[in-house]
């Protein structure tokens, strides 16, 4: 398989914003879900991207250099937390048959607001959640979270918490065989442990990236693909 540049992106025009490396807004009370998947358009690989405003951000900057082995999509939606992934997850796969699926859930279950969910439920959830995925058939791939900068973040989130959450998700994964994309251990290897800000890649008292930090995100989770998909 090459990976190589030009577009195939089935992506809702409500995510159009996330380029801007803004969270998505929608109206989660009046649409928790967000739209059924798009029918497949072409005979390549299906790739659904499952996740938040992180995986809005770099997902634009990952099909350029997939886009003639995968046709990808990421669900229609800020994924939030595992909770509303429990809620969500036949509808984000709907009737597509899928080949490959990644996926995070971790920031919003984290957040000091009314998405926080404790460890305890977050373990909960991601084992149903995964065991959900896993007999889909698709080769699937757990991305983690990535970090929290050592400031006040609106709303307040905790590294200490990723870490702890992390390890968790990983103790489940791996119990399926499921490849982690360590997108934490990458960003860290950037920004160094305990960092309060990471210039030219992540916004300033921010968890989100600037496109050179989105880019930057890619060449982890390339890797990591590349690895589940070996080039032909």
């Amino acid at each position: 398989m090459t990976f190589s540049m030009s577009v195939v992106f089935v992506l809702a025009l409500a995510l159009a914003s996330s380029v801007s490396c803004r969270p998505h807004r929608h109206d989660v009370e009046a649409d928790p879900c967000g739209d059924p998947p798009t029918p497949a358009k072409s005979k390549l690989l299906q790739y659904l991207v499952i996740g938040d405003s992180i995986s809005i951000g770099y997902t634009p900057h990952l099909i350029p250099h997939i886009n003639r082995t995968f046709e990808v999509q990421h669900i229609h939606i800020n994924g939030g937390n595992s909770q509303r992934g429990i809620t969500c997850l036949s509808h984000w796969l709907g009737e597509n048959k899928w080949d490959f699926i990644s996926y995070n859930f971790g920031l919003h279950d984290i957040a000091h607001d009314a998405e926080q969910l404790t460890l305890a439920q977050y373990t909960l959830n991601m084992m149903n959640i995964t065991e959900r995925l896993n007999k889909t058939g698709a080769k699937l791939m757990w991305v983690n979270t990535t970090p929290v900068p050592d400031v006040t973040v609106s709303p307040v989130r905790l590294d200490s918490d990723v870490v702890k959450f992390n390890a968790e998700a990983a103790s489940i994964t791996e119990k399926y065989g499921i490849p982690t994309d360590d997108l934490y251990g990458w960003v860290i290897k950037k920004c160094g442990e305990n960092y309060k800000s990471c210039d030219g890649i992540q916004l300033p008292k921010n968890v989100h990236y600037t496109p050179a930090g989105y880019d930057y995100l890619v060449e982890s989770l390339l890797a990591s693909i590349q690895k589940i998909f070996p080039p032909m």
